[in-house]
């Protein structure tokens, strides 16, 4: 797609109202973005605390978008970023929704180059930013277009829950939204898992279902990825 920003043209455009130092992704974050444009997601980022890890969020936006444009590989269109901290979850919250309104007014070239091929996917809008864990009322806003690019701030037991069928949160009932939820945690999604040293099952109960998806009678072309961030692996 002609005009289609770099991923650094991108990164630059989003966060031109910080300082200019801190604008420019790190090499690490330019490297995982050509990576994860021609060769996907890797299974492991070994990253230590306070290198920018949030920024998976900013590179596969870029990458879902340059998908979308004809360029790459083709990229889940859903990112659940999930981590056992409350804290950590409306940070990254935080930075998706701060992403999504700044896509909505796309006032550089390269916004408005992202935007445009974020909605070439069938959302109402560039991108969805939406949050589930404990102690908030649940939102079920994320889970009504099968189409939207959607990031997802959460903790294990809500994401993990969900992929199960057993929602937290959610009424168990008849015509209940369960396999709803199933579908968009375990299709179409990248679930990037930080701190994953800390959540052991999940990280199992993940792997099982890597190897489930691929016994299908069906086959499950839709793209979905398990992706674990840490700093001990």
């Amino acid at each position: 797609m002609k005009g289609f920003p770099s991923f650094e043209e991108f990164f630059c455009a989003l966060w031109s109202g910080e300082a200019a130092e801190s604008a420019q992704p790190f090499p690490w974050q330019r490297r995982l973005a050509e990576t994860v444009l021609d060769n996907g997601w890797p299974r492991l980022i070994g990253l230590p605390t306070g290198t920018g890890k949030t920024s998976i969020v900013d590179i596969w936006l870029w990458a879902l978008a340059a998908g979308a444009a004809g360029l790459g590989q083709r990229q889940p269109r859903r990112l659940f970023f999930v981590i056992d901290r409350r804290i950590v979850v409306d940070s990254v919250f935080e930075r998706a929704k701060f992403i999504a309104e700044a896509l909505e007014h796309n006032k550089t070239a390269p916004m408005r180059g992202v935007a445009s091929a974020l909605l070439e996917l069938g959302g109402s809008q560039p991108l969805l930013a939406a949050r589930l864990r404990g102690g908030l009322e649940i939102d079920p806003a994320w889970a009504e277009d099968l189409a939207q690019p959607l990031v997802c701030a959460s903790t294990v037991d809500q994401v993990g829950s969900r992929l199960l069928f057993r929602g937290y949160g959610l009424a168990h009932r008849r015509r209940n939204p369960l396999p709803i939820h199933a579908a968009l945690v375990g299709n179409d999604a990248l679930i990037a898992v930080d701190e994953a040293h800390l959540s052991v099952p999940f990280d199992e109960t993940l792997e099982a279902v890597e190897q489930l998806r691929t016994l299908a009678r069906c086959r499950l072309d839709l793209p979905w990825h398990c992706l674990r961030m840490t700093a001990t692996p």
